[in-house]
């Protein structure tokens, strides 16, 4: 299974936190990024996204480009989630290929989780994941880093 994590775009200011929308750079970035994953990652089987607007702008911008996939909302990826909700969810599902959009620092632990790589993601970045599932654990490689 393929796994792509993505730390939402750029976001205006504001208040209350989780209506802050992208910004223009973030919405530019963010096509951007599309672009580096059709060859990758088209047609995903499932795109999650935290609650928070800027999450739901930033996966929506996403499924416009790779397939049209409908957006599910999971308040386990909102940014101080656990982690092992994430992985439970993960788990749970029979695909392919899976994109999941939330914040810092959740995207970083889930990674490290996973991965055993700590990376501290920038707005816009994306780390796809190569998982494998032993029946107990989720255990990934990095394959794609959209910073590099």
């Amino acid at each position: 299974m393929k796994l792509l994590l993505v730390r939402h775009a750029e976001a205006i200011g504001g208040y209350p936190d989780n209506l802050r929308q992208l910004s223009e750079q973030g919405r530019f970035d963010l096509n951007e990024l599309s672009n580096k994953l059709k060859p990758i990652f088209n047609r995903p089987d499932y795109i999650f996204a935290s609650p928070f607007l800027r999450a739901k702008m930033s996966a929506e911008i996403l499924s416009a480009s790779l397939g049209n996939i409908e957006v599910l909302i999971d308040k386990s990826l909102k940014p101080f989630a656990e982690v092992w909700e994430a992985t439970e969810l993960i788990k749970s599902l029979a695909a392919d290929s899976i994109i999941m959009v939330g914040h810092m620092p959740f995207v970083s632990e889930l990674c490290y989780t996973l991965s055993d790589v700590l990376i501290q993601f920038n707005t816009g970045q994306a780390i796809g994941l190569n998982l494998e599932f032993d029946g107990i654990k989720l255990k990934g490689k990095i394959f794609f880093n959209s910073a590099e």
